[in-house]
């Protein structure tokens, strides 16, 4: 972001464990809704799931 690109972040594709306040899934959860959204002047990042992203388009890249 701060070279001016925008972020896409898989929903689903976190790796954390439990923590002594949070479940791994309230982490995620908390993540997900922290940063979807999240502007620095002009990108962003939006959060997608997986099965949303067309990886197939990217492959030749």
């Amino acid at each position: 972001m701060s070279l001016g690109y925008d972020v896409v972040l898989v929903g689903d594709a976190h790796a954390t464990a439990d923590s002594g306040a949070l479940s791994a899934d309230q982490i995620i959860a908390h993540l997900n809704d922290t940063l979807d959204g999240f502007d620095a002047g002009s990108a962003a990042v939006t959060v997608r799931s997986a099965a949303g992203l067309p990886l197939e388009a990217w492959a030749g890249e």
